[in-house]
């Protein structure tokens, strides 16, 4: 699930996750662009046309790309039913880094921010706050 926004990072996400003939989903809760320029009547329509291109597309190509679900204000009821059902079937599969889960400490809530800042965390970076 992309929350970071601000960046195309569907095309990094292909890499790492199952095609969508397998299972794999891509759940954005920003498009590519979250701040889109909409000054114009042109340039609105243009954001608004442009973005089911790609879960359309990604639908088309389900054999090699994962889908791409796109959660928005508009379809964000839908979505997050969609996703609940995913959590639920235990079919949503969240990769952690390999440092995670890190202490809540100030040692351990430093070094997670220095791994999301650093660009280089692979999964979500997670402190733990109480155990289980």
């Amino acid at each position: 699930i992309d929350t970071v926004g601000g960046g195309n990072f569907y095309k990094r996400a292909t890499e790492v996750l199952k095609t969508g003939k397998q299972g794999g989903s891509f759940v954005a809760v920003t498009g590519d662009d979250p701040h889109p320029d909409c000054t114009t009547v042109w340039k609105t329509i243009k954001f608004f046309a442009n973005l089911p291109c790609r879960p359309v597309y990604t639908k088309m190509k389900a054999g090699t790309l994962p889908k791409y679900v796109l959660l928005l204000p508009y379809g964000e009821a839908e979505g997050r039913k969609e996703v609940l059902g995913w959590m639920q079937a235990g079919s949503l599969k969240i990769k952690l880094d390999a440092d995670s889960p890190l202490p809540f400490t100030s040692e351990g809530v430093r070094k997670a921010f220095l791994k999301v800042g650093s660009g280089h965390a692979h999964g979500k970076v997670v402190v733990q706050i109480a155990g289980e």
